[in-house]
């Protein structure tokens, strides 16, 4: 077990480094949302409506954790998301539709989200969080590094696929 630091994170940092986390997973819900509307491929399809109840699911874990603490829990995006987001429909127009700029898209987002995750333990130590606290954190970013795998392997194998020449028999 890792020790723990003298420092213990007072009421306001909990909820700022819960809070940070909620609105980055809120980004991803409603990310994953319009990336399952989006793309053709039903395997896909799946897949991001899994994303989209997952993060829903950190989000309400989350609000809870921020209730636990007598405070009143986030219920927004970022900023950065919601341009994202606007940034992903200006490509769709420019590019067209595709389930590749949605995969680009998503693992953009991805990358984000642990960018965010990780400027939250910047600023709140995880070891002068609850175990509780710190299990979750971990727990949500473990699936966040999942997600940019199995994107980037998709996206690998997509790249492949279109590289093969087609044998015509």
């Amino acid at each position: 077990m890792a020790p723990f630091s003298q420092r213990v994170s007072t009421r306001s940092e909990i909820v700022a480094f819960l809070s940070a986390c909620i609105q980055t997973c809120t980004d991803g819900e409603k990310g994953f949302a319009l990336a399952a509307a989006d793309v053709r491929a039903p395997s896909l399809k799946a897949y991001f409506q899994g994303k989209f109840q997952e993060r829903a699911d950190f989000v309400l874990a989350l609000q809870e954790s921020v209730d636990a603490q007598g405070r009143f829990a986030e219920n927004e995006g970022s900023t950065g998301g919601a341009l994202h987001r606007g940034l992903v429909e200006a490509r769709k127009i420019v590019e067209g539709r595709s389930d590749e700029l949605v995969l680009q898209e998503c693992l953009r987002g991805e990358l984000a989200a642990l960018e965010a995750y990780d400027a939250a333990r910047a600023r709140t130590p995880l070891d002068s969080l609850p175990p509780a606290l710190r299990a979750q954190y971990t727990s949500q970013r473990k699936s966040i590094e999942g997600t940019v795998e199995y994107l980037r392997r998709r996206l690998r194998a997509d790249a492949e696929s279109r590289a093969r020449p087609v044998s015509r028999s």
